[in-house]
């Protein structure tokens, strides 16, 4: 029997994630991309749109929150000063995202 052959995966590039619903146990993930506005600077724009079962949302979301934990374990990223006080995380808004 011949061995399947390896099937290349598509990537999909994306700035970030602008919104996230729930409708009907399924989450939708908005991803961005960044574009030059009329004004020259740079604004969000969805581009795609991701589907998940909530259940493989939150498989998902446990899967980033174990990486981010490594990332800064190697020191590449730092924990945010309320994380160790165990308050609420504040909104943080990116100049990658305006807020609009």
């Amino acid at each position: 029997m011949k061995a399947a052959a390896k099937r290349a995966l598509d990537e999909i590039f994306a700035h970030g994630i602008g919104r996230a619903d729930l409708l009907n146990g399924m989450v939708r993930l908005e991803l961005l991309t960044l574009v030059p506005g009329t004004d020259g600077a740079p604004s969000s724009e969805p581009q795609r749109v991701l589907w998940l079962p909530l259940e493989g949302f939150l498989r998902s979301a446990a899967t980033i929150e174990g990486f981010v934990g490594e990332l800064r374990k190697a020191g590449v990223v730092r924990a945010a000063p309320h994380a160790a006080a165990g308050a609420p995380a504040p909104a943080v808004l990116s100049p990658n995202f305006p807020a609009e």
